[in-house]
Parts: C-alpha cells; sequence; structure tokens
C-alpha cells in the first residue's frame, strides 16, 4: 500500500487531488492510503507519527508557509518524494527544490498530467522499496554480512531503470561522487541484456563505504568490459572475480551525517484528536549554502546556452500548429544538449533523460504534433527549468550540483510516457479536462 499525505489549507482543493488519486487506483488498481492535513503544522505533526511515501504540498499555508513545511518535513523524513503544488511562480520552485522538494506541479492541476507525473513517482517509489536483507554478502571485498543491503534482479530495462533512479535521488542525501560507479554497472547491466542474461545488482552498506556488485560479466568480452571502465578514469578501486565485479566507494565525510539542531519551535495544538496538543520540531541550524559550480568548459557551456535558447524558442510553438520540422528541430537540439552534458560527470543524469526523450520524440513525431495542445504548458515548463538549471548551477549559485535533477529528469520520463503509452487515451478525461483551484 501506498502511504500519501495532501497537505492544502483549501479544503476543495485538498478534495481534488484526492479525487484523483482515487479514480486513478480504481483504473490501476492500486492500493492507496490517503490523509489531509489543512495546514503546515499538522502536516509536519502527522510526519512525526506516520511515513508517507508520497506528499503533496500547497505552498500558501496557513500557521507555517509551504517553503517552511517542507523544509521540516524533509529533515525527518529523507527519502519520502514532496511535490508541491502551486501556481506558476518560479522563485517559489526555486526555494522549494533548495529546502527539499523533489519536484513541483503546477495550478491549475490537470488530470492527465497529474496521473502521468504519479506514474513516474510510483516507480521511483517502486525502486526504493526493492530493498531486501540477505543472508549472505555478495561484495568481493569482505565476507562481513552487512545489515543493509540493497538488491535489483535486472530482468529488463525497466528494472535496471530502477536502478539508475534509486541513485539518482540518492544522490540527493550526499553521495555526490557515487555517479560513476552508477554510469558504469548501468553500461554492464544494459551490455548483459543485450546479451539476453539477467543479472543481479547489489549494493552493500557499512558505516565507510558502499560496496556495488553485479555478476555475470563472464559472459561479457573483456576488452569490452575494459572499456566501460576506462571511459571513467576516477573509479579505481574494483575487484573483479569470476562471474562478478564489485566497486568500493568510500563515504565521504558528511555522507551521512546527522542533522545537527540548536533550536526548537513549538508548532500549535491541530484540529486532530489523536494528536498531541504541542509538538518540539527540531529545524535544521546548516542550511546549504549555495554554491557556483565551473566544471564545465565555458566554449561548452556557452553552445548549452544557446541550444536552450534555441529549443526555448521552438518549445513556444508547441500547444499551436506545429510543423513536422519544427518538432524534429526540438528532438535535434534535445540531443545537442544530451551530448554536451554527457561529458561531465555531475550531469551526466540530465545528459541521460535529454537523449532518451529526443530519442522519443524522433520515434514519436506524429503523436507529439497530434498531442500539441495538451503538451504546451508542460514543455514550456520545462524550457523554463532547463533555464534556471543553467542560470543557478554557473552564475547565481546552487545548493547543490544537482539540485535541478530530478525535476528535469521527472518531466523529461513524464513527456516520454505521454508520447509511447496510450494507456490514458481510454481510461482518463480530456487534457482539456483542467481542475482550476
Amino acid at each position: 500500500m501506498i502511504k500519501i499525505l495532501i497537505v492544502e489549507q483549501n479544503e476543495s482543493c485538498r478534495h481534488i487531488i484526492k479525487n484523483i488519486l482515487q479514480d486513478y487506483a480504481h483504473i490501476k488498481q492500486k492500493e492507496f492510503s490517503v490523509c489531509e492535513a489543512s495546514n503546515g503544522a499538522e502536516a509536519v505533526m502527522l510526519c512525526t507519527l506516520e511515513w508517507y511515501d508520497l506528499i503533496y504540498t500547497g505552498m500558501d499555508l496557513q500557521e507555517m508557509s509551504g517553503i517552511e513545511t517542507t523544509k521540516l518535513i524533509r529533515a525527518n523524513s529523507p527519502n519520502t518524494l514532496i511535490i508541491a503544488v502551486s501556481k506558476e511562480n518560479i522563485e517559489i520552485h526555486k526555494k522549494v527544490l533548495f529546502v527539499g522538494a523533489n519536484d513541483y506541479m503546477l495550478q491549475p492541476i490537470n488530470k492527465d498530467l497529474f496521473n502521468a507525473r504519479l506514474d513516474i513517482y510510483l516507480s521511483l517509489i517502486k525502486s526504493r522499496q526493492n530493498e531486501i536483507s540477505n543472508l549472505q554478502g555478495h561484495t568481493l571485498y569482505t565476507d562481513i554480512l552487512h545489515a543493509r543491503t540493497t538488491v535489483f534482479f535486472i530482468k529488463n530495462q525497466d528494472v535496471l531503470a530502477e536502478f539508475w533512479e534509486y541513485y539518482v535521488f540518492e544522490e540527493i542525501k550526499g553521495y555526490a561522487n557515487v555517479s560513476n560507479i552508477v554510469i558504469t554497472i548501468y553500461d554492464i547491466g544494459l551490455r548483459l541484456l543485450e546479451l539476453s542474461l539477467h543479472p543481479h545488482i547489489w549494493i552493500e552498506e557499512s558505516e565507510k563505504y558502499l560496496y556495488f556488485t553485479i555478476n555475470e560479466i563472464n559472459k561479457i568480452d573483456s576488452a569490452f568490459l575494459e572499456k566501460i571502465i576506462s571511459r571513467h578514469p576516477q573509479i579505481s578501486d574494483y575487484f573483479i572475480e569470476k562471474n562478478k565485479i564489485s566497486f568500493k566507494y568510500a563515504r565521504q565525510s558528511g555522507d551521512t551525517a546527522p542533522i545537527v539542531a540548536e533550536e526548537t519551535k513549538t508548532i500549535y495544538k491541530t484540529k486532530s484528536e489523536t494528536n498531541p496538543s504541542n509538538l518540539s520540531v527540531e529545524i535544521p541550524n546548516n542550511v546549504k549554502q549555495l554554491k557556483v559550480y565551473d566544471y564545465m568548459d565555458e566554449e561548452h557551456l556557452e553552445n548549452i546556452k544557446e541550444y536552450i535558447q534555441k529549443l526555448n524558442s521552438l518549445l513556444l510553438l508547441v500547444g499551436s500548429d506545429i510543423e513536422v520540422e519544427e518538432v524534429e528541430e526540438i528532438a535535434f537540439y534535445l540531443d545537442k544538449i544530451g551530448k554536451s552534458t554527457s561529458l561531465y560527470n555531475e550531469s551526466y543524469s540530465i545528459s541521460r533523460a535529454l537523449s532518451d526523450l529526443s530519442s522519443a520524440i524522433e520515434k514519436n513525431t506524429y503523436e507529439f504534433i497530434s498531442k500539441s495542445s495538451s503538451l504546451g504548458v508542460l514543455c514550456s515548463s520545462f524550457g523554463h527549468d532547463l533555464t534556471s538549471w543553467v542560470q543557478m548551477t554557473f552564475y547565481d549559485g546552487a545548493p547543490s550540483v544537482n539540485f535541478m535533477d530530478d525535476t528535469i529528469v521527472t518531466n523529461s520520463k513524464m513527456l516520454e510516457s505521454m508520447l509511447s503509452n496510450q494507456a490514458y487515451e481510454d481510461d482518463s478525461a480530456s487534457l482539456d479536462d483542467i481542475f482550476d483551484f
């Protein structure tokens, strides 16, 4: 069962989201447990008493703002997906992503866009729940059985993508340099799937290290395997034996550092009779500082800015009568941005998402044209996200090098699913059926 919390002071708004979730659960035969909170204080208290997989929170809340609510929930729930719901406001979107939201959704809510994005959220939640305890260790570095082991059985490319997505989100928690290993294992797994093999990936955790292991590698040509590994010269600590390869990642000083709270704030009594009359909530005192990053070559950065500018001009046409040539240009510039960003580990997840989206648009050009009217708002927002990513990461300052990854990757995948997945054409109302708050 997926546990969902809706945080919104407007009762009719809560009911709209709840009704969409109920319809989705009925159509998809899912089981949801949906709770509601009418203000930020109540939401924070509920999150100290219950674990939620997914939270939708409005920004205009009583007693505390949506920004403050998101920050406090994130402090106590590091793995919960938090989705901000607000009207078009670039500054609010930047702030809520900065304090810990994974994504944002625009009001008025469009039911079909909501459902398409919910598909992606549930996939991400599933990948996090794909953790099991094993009776024996698998890393080649030690025989010690670790307390925490995550296992992925790669039966198809979707499961391999779950592994990728899991660590896209895990990087938020501080594993900033683990992406080289994740990318390498992903490429090995992809090669094994091409050979009709289905490997396992194990991630074992100790206090000091993360150990990544994948099997079935004896079926890959050794020269090809070396070529995959050589793409990331930063990886120097790996061990090969028989049919396995293990990588060791040393946790950095801040990887799992506990949140230090020196200030305590009392939150007022809520309407719930079963909850305590007041609650002490720890407020993180170590808020991240904004940092301007310079990992990208200046010429590449200028090219990316030019590509994004041209892409945004084309995305403005989506929603009206768009031509085949214009759709092809959109795919072209997405591919150019994807290739340029693929040169850097820090932007690799964005690169892969944009390249996949480019391919999906190329394969579904006429589907894109037929759905142009319903894709307009999403494409415009997507263009704004790319512009914000460049501006904040390389010029204004960002809380982390990958703070926009979640939003860009999620929106890319949602656009992909809308082009290739016909599930909602019969099951949902028209894309013109917009629920206006």
